[in-house]
């Protein structure tokens, strides 16, 4: 094998800090959790509608999910216990429930 035809032998280094590395990891973790969080958080809206009735106040709830959630009546039942519970905590007239 002659000069011409063989390969020189050599070596390429390079260091380099970035201090900003770390905040980019940081904010780019951060998107990731905030995507997953859109994706596997069921996405629903509850409402409460209250208007007088001839004994009170009547109130209605009632809730909307973005496709398919059967925990749907049970977050609106459960909305509907806890504010029951604490009107009637506030007006005094029986104490709620665990108290």
């Amino acid at each position: 094998m002659s000069d011409a035809d063989s390969v020189k032998r050599f070596a390429s280094l390079q260091i380099q800090r970035d201090p900003t590395s770390g905040w980019v990891l940081a904010f780019s973790i951060l998107a990731m959790l905030g995507l997953f969080a859109g994706l596997f958080v069921p996405r629903r809206r509850l409402w409460v509608k209250a208007h007088p009735a001839a004994e009170g106040v009547r109130v209605e709830y009632a809730g909307l999910a973005r496709g398919e959630d059967p925990a749907l009546a049970r977050a609106v039942a459960d909305l509907a216990s806890q504010h029951t519970t604490a009107y009637v905590d506030e007006a005094g007239t029986a104490p709620g429930p665990g108290r």
